[in-house]
């Protein structure tokens, strides 16, 4: 049995003898497009033309010749008392008789749509989470290059696909855990999938896991707000139903904070990355989207702005979400340590939202 991954690392084993520090780079390329033809015979020429395209013709055919040689006399398994390629002067393919398992074809052949081996869903789940040909580079050989990027980008719609599937089967069994770390995948590919989101958000709703829910939507929505201009739809924000400010919301609101005075915007950033962690408040209740992307300026958690703001506008948008906080009947208490080291605008900040927010805002200086 020859077994060939090129899903990452490339390894190549025959009969269970690991072979491949014997297998060159272009060796290795050379296989997996002779593999990608499914045993259909291709043309010696074309192959050269894959692999040594800046060579002289002559000098690119026995470069050929010679890495085929080398491959036909490698991948001769005694026990099948046969070779896994079948060459001849002009053409060369895989061998159909010989036994070989290889994941780039196990992954691009797989019938997502009517496989429901569980198992076989998730072995290439598994295998696909490395790239084709990972960290390879073939300098020169544009059409490898090409075709090596065409790969992963089917591989991508595969997994894409695999997901899904399993997000379903998972769904429809109640296997709650294997569901979420399934769309956890699926986020990596596309971060902006609302149906993910809905499905992911509904399963923590579902476990009564409101603060994680609220946290997630908040996460989400600041992704599709400020990464690319959009509001979540309808049907997302009828599924999250203020849970921010009902169920997951306290009337008390606690956060630790520190300070660091040379830097601008130090201690806000720090209020806004731990009321991120606390979990309990989505920022999209009490901003707008353009607000959001004004205050992302400060932290990065939020996403990335388009345009760079002013440190004015930076205030205005933090001063109305800890306003908006405080008007929603939460009181925020933020233990502050270190006080005398914030930084400027931070303390100008902080005293006009002492004056604004009365008692329902309380800072607590923390002496270390």
């Amino acid at each position: 049995m020859l077994e060939l991954n090129f899903l990452g690392k490339v390894r190549i084993k025959l009969d269970d003898q690991d072979i491949s520090s014997k297998v060159s780079s272009k060796s290795a390329a050379l296989l997996a497009v002779l593999l990608l033809q499914k045993h259909k015979k291709i043309d010696r020429d074309k192959l050269a033309g894959y692999l040594w395209p800046e060579s002289a013709e002559d000098a690119a055919k026995y470069n050929l010749r010679y890495n085929l040689w080398q491959l036909k006399k490698l991948l001769y398994s005694a026990v099948q008392e046969e070779s896994f390629l079948i060459v001849t002067k002009t053409t060369c393919q895989v061998n159909e008789r010989f036994l070989y398992r290889c994941d780039l074809c196990e992954a691009l052949h797989i019938d997502i749509a009517a496989e429901d081996d569980v198992t076989k869903l998730e072995y290439v789940r598994q295998i696909t989470r490395e790239d084709f040909f990972r960290g390879q580079y073939f300098a020169g050989c544009d059409e490898l290059e090409e075709l090596i990027i065409m790969q992963r980008y089917c591989l991508e719609n595969k997994r894409l696909a695999l997901l899904k599937k399993l997000v379903e089967i998972y769904g429809e069994k109640g296997q709650d855990a294997l569901c979420l770390s399934a769309l956890q995948d699926l986020e990596e590919i596309d971060p902006y999938d609302e149906a993910a989101a809905e499905r992911r958000i509904g399963i923590l709703i579902e476990q009564g896991n409101y603060n994680e829910a609220v946290r997630y939507y908040q996460n989400f929505y600041n992704k599709l707000a400020v990464d690319i201009g959009v509001q979540p739809s309808d049907a997302l924000k009828r599924l999250i139903g203020g849970i921010g400010k009902r169920e997951a919301s306290r009337s008390v609101v606690r956060i630790e904070t520190c300070c660091l005075q040379s830097v601008d915007c130090f201690w806000m950033s720090d209020v806004l990355k731990q009321l991120m962690e606390e979990g309990s408040l989505c920022f999209s209740d009490y901003l707008s989207a353009e607000m959001l992307s004004d205050i992302s300026h400060i932290q990065r958690r939020l996403g990335k702005p388009s345009v760079a703001p002013s440190l004015a506008v930076v205030a205005d948008a933090f001063m109305e979400l800890i306003k908006g906080i405080t008007d929603g009947g939460n009181r925020l208490e933020i233990a502050v340590h270190d006080l005398d080291s914030m930084d400027a605008v931070s303390r100008d900040v902080l005293q006009l939202l002492k004056r604004t927010c009365g008692e329902m805002l309380a800072i607590i200086e923390v002496k270390d």
